[in-house]
């Protein structure tokens, strides 16, 4: 379907904008890669960049179909986007985890978690 594909491709698309800004770039990698005096997580940064990831986060909640997928009740290239974003997000510690606000997305990355295309993609948290 010609319509489903596009929708497919321009959500991807919004993912690898927007939710990459807001979640990997404004918090995930802070933890990652500190950029504090001697490499110290900068945490005024990050609590001044949550109230975006928060919106960001809402919005997410909105667009899963059935609890496992993006688009149309199958895998598509929008979960392929997402959920590494998701996940990475889920191992930050508490309280900056901000999944754990969000139930249909951490049972939606759970799922994802779950399935044999997720094997030694998604872990273990070892972030932080």
């Amino acid at each position: 379907d010609i319509k489903l594909r596009s929708q497919v491709l321009a959500t991807a698309e919004m993912f690898s904008l927007y939710v990459h800004q807001a979640i990997m770039a404004n918090l995930v990698l802070e933890f990652a890669f500190p950029k504090g005096p001697d490499k110290t997580i900068r945490f005024d940064e990050i609590n001044k960049r949550l109230p975006v990831a928060h919106e960001v986060m809402r919005w997410l909640s909105s667009l899963i179909y059935n609890e496992h997928f993006v688009a149309d009740g199958r895998f598509s290239y929008c979960d392929a986007v997402l959920i590494p974003m998701l996940d990475y997000l889920e191992q930050l510690p508490a309280p900056y985890n901000i999944i754990t606000h969000y139930d249909n997305l951490m049972v939606y990355t759970l799922f994802h978690r779950q399935q044999y295309y997720a094997k030694g993609v998604l872990g273990e948290p070892n972030i932080g």
